[in-house]
């Protein structure tokens, strides 16, 4: 990923939700497994109230300072993490969540963590071919149609 990458802040509350709104219905349907109406206020800034230990989020940045791609991940456990990306749709395809996932698991690891976990879509073949290259994922799909991995980091 040649884009540059920061962690995301308090104040980029109004950037989340303009990247909100330019996600396809189907990304939108990858990433949160349904329909997903544009963020409020309040839930911008709840998603970007993150501490980088237990909750962290990445975003990767045009050349406007744009958002194109979020990365974050929520400790579920003392040793667990949930991951999810969701990268805009010009943007698919270029490595940007397999970056994202690799920074999100050093500082996982950095923070204490030993496994990142993921859900994704069946058939969401991009992001499966993400978590399926990351070093030692495992996979299993549940009867849902959900492809649930786990990472050791």
């Amino acid at each position: 990923m040649s884009l540059p990458c920061r962690p995301l802040r308090p104040d980029d509350a109004d950037r989340l939700r303009a990247f909100h709104l330019t996600l396809s219905a189907a990304s939108a349907r990858r990433r949160f497994f349904g329909d997903k109406p544009a963020l409020d206020p309040v839930e911008a800034a709840e998603l970007c109230d993150v501490d980088g230990v237990d909750r962290c989020a990445l975003v990767a940045l045009d050349d406007a300072d744009g958002f194109v791609a979020v990365g974050r991940y929520w400790r579920v456990d003392d040793d667990a993490a949930e991951v999810a990306f969701v990268v805009t749709d010009a943007w698919q395809g270029h490595g940007i969540a397999t970056a994202l996932l690799g920074a999100l698991a050093s500082h996982a690891h950095a923070c204490g963590l030993r496994r990142l976990v993921a859900d994704t879509a069946e058939d969401n073949e991009r992001m499966i071919d993400v978590f399926e290259h990351a070093a030692l994922a495992h996979r299993r799909v549940d009867a849902y149609g959900l492809a649930h991995f786990e990472f050791d980091v």
